[in-house]
C-alpha cells in the first residue's frame, strides 16, 4: 500500500534538494527511503541528536535524528568548524536546522492537503525514543544526502504509522481511513454552481467626496521608519551572536524611507524630540511612483 511518503516523494526530494544545498553551498541528491522498524534496538546503531517535534494542531509527534555526520558535517559548513563532541552549542544548532527543515518541506504538504502546523521542538533521549516504539508502531524514514553516487550523511524520521497510514493511502487501501470518508462524503453531497449575478451599476457621479474621506478620518494606519536592509545567508544568521555588526545597505547621512503600512510614502531625516527619536520629511513619493510601487 503506498502512504503520502510515497505519494509526495518526487515532490519532497526537490525541496529538500534545494533546502541542503543551501546549507552546504554545493550540488547534492537526496534520495527517500522508507524502512521497517523490527524494534528499539535498531536505534541503537545510529550515533547522533535525536529531535522530537510535537505537531501543534493534532499533537502528534514524530522524531528526527540528525547522525553525527550529518552534525560535524552542516556544522562545519554553516559555522566554520564542528564541535568534536555534541554539547549544547550543537543541541542549538540541530533545533534550529529542525525548524528550517520543516520551513522547507511545508509548502509541499500543504498543496498536497497535509495540514502542519509547527508546535514545539526539543532535543529527547535515546531511551525516550525507545519507550515511543515500544508504544506504537512507528515508520522509519530515511532521508539520505549524496554528492554524485557518495553519501555525505543521513537523516531518519520516526513517524507513527497511523499517521502515514491514514494522510494519504491509495483510496482502495484497507488501512486508509480518513481517505474512504472523504470520498464517501464527496460522492453524497455535490456542490451546486451557478453564475455570478451583479447588479447594474448606477450612472452616480464616481469620486470621493470630503464625506467619503471623513468616513475613513478613524482608521489607523501603521508608519514605521526603515533605516536599512541587509540580505543574508542562512549560515551567516545563525552565526550571530551578541554585539554581532550587521552592514546595512544605506550610508551614514542617507535619508531614511518613512512606511506606511509597508510601502514608502517619503524620505526624512533622523532628529531627538527631547528624548525620543523622531524624522523630519524631507520629500514625498509622488503619486505616480506610489502607483508603480502598488503595482
Amino acid at each position: 500500500m503506498r502512504t503520502w511518503w510515497d505519494r509526495l516523494q518526487p515532490e519532497l526530494e526537490p525541496a529538500l534538494v534545494g533546502f541542503f544545498q543551501t546549507l552546504l553551498s554545493r550540488p547534492v541528491r537526496v534520495v527517500l527511503a522508507q524502512e521497517e522498524i523490527s524494534g528499539p534496538e535498531e536505534i541503537d546503531r545510529e550515533p547522533g541528536l535525536w529531535v522530537r517535534c510535537d505537531e501543534g494542531r493534532t499533537g502528534t509527534t514524530c522524531w528526527l535524528l540528525w547522525s553525527e555526520s550529518a552534525r560535524r558535517l552542516l556544522e562545519e559548513a554553516m559555522l566554520g568548524q564542528a564541535a568534536p563532541e555534541p554539547g549544547e552549542a550543537s543541541a542549538d544548532f540541530v533545533q534550529e536546522l529542525t525548524q528550517q527543515l520543516q520551513g522547507a518541506i511545508e509548502p509541499v504538504l500543504r498543496a498536497a492537503g497535509v495540514e502542519v502546523k509547527p508546535g514545539q521542538i526539543r532535543i529527547a533521549s535515546t531511551e525516550e525514543v525507545r519507550q515511543a516504539i515500544e508504544q506504537e508502531p512507528l515508520a522509519l524514514g530515511r532521508l539520505r544526502v549524496l554528492e554524485a553516487e557518495t553519501e555525505l550523511f543521513a537523516v531518519l524520521v520516526l513517524l507513527p504509522r497511523r499517521v502515514l497510514m491514514s494522510r494519504g493511502a491509495d483510496p482502495g487501501g484497507v488501512e486508509g481511513e480518513e481517505a474512504p470518508r472523504s470520498r464517501q462524503g464527496t460522492a453524497e453531497k455535490q456542490p451546486t454552481v451557478q453564475p455570478v449575478r451583479f447588479p447594474e451599476l448606477s450612472p452616480e457621479r464616481n469620486g470621493l467626496s470630503v464625506a467619503n474621506l471623513e468616513m475613513l478620518a478613524d482608521v489607523h494606519l501603521e508608519i514605521s521608519v526603515e533605516l536599512g536592509r541587509r540580505a543574508m545567508p542562512l549560515a551567516e544568521v545563525l552565526r550571530l551572536t551578541k554585539g554581532s555588526l550587521i552592514e546595512l545597505d544605506k550610508l551614514a547621512g542617507e535619508p531614511v524611507d518613512i512606511l506606511v503600512n509597508g510601502r514608502k510614502i517619503a524620505q526624512g531625516e533622523v532628529v531627538v524630540i527631547d528624548e525620543n527619536f523622531g524624522v523630519r520629511i524631507i520629500g514625498l513619493v509622488s503619486p505616480s511612483q506610489r502607483f508603480r510601487n502598488a503595482s
